[in-house]
């Protein structure tokens, strides 16, 4: 997304834009009403789909600004024990849209590498 405007201004304000889209989505999957919860989660799976979020946004782990964590990954994950089926099945959509060969957000050794030990403790033997 960002890599298509020319115009360096316009390529910045792209960019805080979507730091301040990240996070409020980061904010919201620590809401305490499950139906916020949800509509993030499938906005967020949205966005990817579309390629509007990068994979070093999804990674991203502190804002220098603050301090705070604000990696997607690790916060969206633990959603797969959600009591609330649909967040679990869109915890899962997230997991298969990052893995997807064909959204190519993620490579098969990120997944391995990277996804895997972050969802093994999610998951019984």
């Amino acid at each position: 997304f960002v890599e298509h405007i020319e115009d360096r201004h316009q390529s910045r304000k792209a960019i805080d834009c979507l730091f301040v889209l990240i996070v409020f989505i980061t904010q919201f999957l620590n809401h305490s009403e499950e139906i916020v919860v949800l509509e993030f989660i499938r906005t967020l799976n949205n966005l990817i789909s579309l390629r509007l979020i990068s994979k070093a946004s999804i990674l991203d782990d502190v804002d220098p600004k603050n301090g705070n964590n604000h990696n997607i990954l690790k916060k969206t994950i633990p959603f797969l024990l959600h009591p609330n089926s649909q967040i679990r099945e869109a915890a899962v959509n997230f997991i298969g849209i990052l893995s997807d060969e064909k959204t190519q957000i993620f490579t098969k050794a990120e997944v391995y590498c990277i996804m895997r030990p972050l969802i093994k403790p999610y998951l019984r033997n």
